[in-house]
């Protein structure tokens, strides 16, 4: 992996999402690698938002329905380190109030636990769409599995929340995974694909009709890339980066044979979070930030030019990454500062999953693709 050109440090969406009355953020350290944002400054141009030191932030009103031209230019010491473009597209969720849709959403931990779908499905219904959500992980029905009492929504905002995410999955994992099939209430994502049929083969119209009343899913949504890349290195990512393009592509493929007219909604890797703590309280030594960070950059990279520019083919790129604050939007705790000090101090403690709080600003870039798309 060589990554010294500049451009290759700044991975702009070519279209960040917006909607009337839900916030909206970029910020800069999602889009631009570096070890330490502070050493540069960031500049965001657009005629709607404000430019504050970390993010470019804006709540959206009907007065900003439309396309905004937008360029980010980001300065060291020695002048522009790097510069991009993109596009702002505000979207407004009354236009479409009487819209009906059947949503299937695909993922890893991150659809698992629930906590972004559920925000999606809940602006859905506070806008008035008629959305039915697709899937055979129904967490209103695992109120009995204490993982999810600790880590899910509440109960009462889980009615009528369905998807396919299951933890630890990658798009192989989709695509082949046919063993063990004696899932258990405390590891209720150790099972077969949902989509495979006894024999092994890839089968989304049997799914449906198991499923679905044999009717096809409107819009799918894939996050996925995060397992399929975790723990490399400089030396293995580029192999590992293949891997996954290919298996994503083939997900797609296979999804489309029995959904023609779907939408796709295929997502970048998100970051991780913030601080090597959260790193060191979930792996030890043996993954760090920096590494992880840099690995998510190239792969997104790459992403972006495997599946950009393909919207004729229904396919579309979501930008779930930018905004989430990679801080606050993460699990901390309180800890000694050391064994024996009587101080105490706040650490970042998951590297992989945001709070419900990042999650559901995840759900807010979710939503506004949705409101684009159904427009």
């Amino acid at each position: 992996m060589n990554k010294s050109d500049k451009e290759e440090r700044l991975i702009l969406p070519p279209v960040i999402y917006a909607s009337v009355g839900n916030e909206m953020n970029l910020y800069f350290d999602n889009v631009f690698l570096c070890l330490n944002p502070r050493n540069y400054a960031f500049e965001f141009h657009c005629g709607i938002g404000r430019c504050d030191e970390k993010r470019w932030h804006c709540i959206p009103t009907t007065d900003d329905i439309g396309i905004h031209a937008a360029t980010l230019r980001i300065w060291d010491e020695s002048g522009i380190a790097a510069e991009g473009r993109t596009r702002i597209m505000v979207s407004d969720p009354a236009v479409k109030k009487e819209c009906s849709f059947r949503l299937l959403m695909i993922g890893d931990s991150w659809t698992d636990q629930t906590h972004f779908p559920s925000r999606v499905h809940s602006l859905c219904l506070k806008h008035e769409f008629n959305i039915t959500m697709l899937g055979t992980n129904c967490p209103e029905e695992l109120r009995h599995d204490p993982f999810q009492l600790i880590h899910y929504p509440a109960p009462e905002r889980l009615k009528g929340v369905r998807h396919e995410g299951w933890g630890g999955w990658s798009a192989h994992s989709f695509l082949c995974k046919t063993l063990p099939d004696d899932c258990t209430p405390f590891h209720h994502w150790n099972r077969r694909s949902p989509f495979l049929e006894a024999d092994g083969r890839f089968d989304f119209q049997s799914y449906l009709a198991r499923n679905a009343d044999r009717i096809p899913p409107d819009i799918i949504t894939i996050v996925l890339g995060g397992n399929d890349i975790h723990g490399a290195t400089d030396e293995t990512i580029d192999a590992r980066v293949n891997v996954w393009l290919e298996n994503e592509e083939k997900l797609v493929a296979g999804l489309r044979k029995a959904a023609p007219d779907a939408v796709f909604g295929l997502s970048f890797i998100p970051p991780g979070a913030q601080s090597q703590d959260a790193y060191g309280k979930n792996f030890g030594c043996s993954v760090h930030v920096r590494q992880s960070t840099r690995n998510k950059f190239y792969a997104n990279a790459r992403f972006l030019q495997r599946f950009g520019g393909r919207e004729q083919e229904k396919i579309h790129l979501l930008p779930l990454q930018v905004n989430l604050d990679r801080d606050h939007g993460f699990p901390k705790q309180e800890e000694p500062a050391a064994q024996d000090l009587p101080e105490t101090m706040i650490r970042q403690c998951n590297a992989y999953h945001p709070n419900p709080y990042g999650y559901a600003q995840v759900g807010d870039s979710c939503f506004a693709w949705l409101a684009h798309v159904l427009q």
